[in-house]
């Protein structure tokens, strides 16, 4: 019974007529920028794929005072007036970002 040796193990494609037949890739400096950018693309793609399935980013009162630049009473106003929705978790108030850009002055 002729076997290949255990060392060629992983490199064995096929055993032929009692021969260990091997075959050796080659791997190019060229070969492995290629693949690093289709690697980096493909992430990208799912990044922002992601990014647009995920949740609105939320933001904190202080942060929407000073974006806004107002008061907080004009803030609490235009939420008890639904002009701006909000969350509350736990005392905490929290606003989605893309409506608080959307009421920024228009330049």
């Amino acid at each position: 019974m002729n076997r290949c040796s255990e060392k060629w193990k992983y490199l064995l494609i096929g055993n032929v007529k009692g021969k260990c037949k091997l075959q050796i890739n080659i791997v190019t400096k060229e070969d492995l920028e290629d693949f690093r950018i289709k690697l980096m693309t493909e992430i990208r793609e799912t990044l922002k794929i992601q990014e647009v399935k995920s949740f609105p980013k939320s933001i904190k009162t202080k942060q929407v005072l000073e974006i806004l630049d107002m008061s907080a009473g004009k803030l609490k106003q235009m939420r008890i007036s639904g002009e701006l929705s909000y969350k509350k978790v736990g005392g905490t108030y929290y606003y989605n970002y893309n409506e608080v850009k959307r009421l920024l002055p228009k330049e």
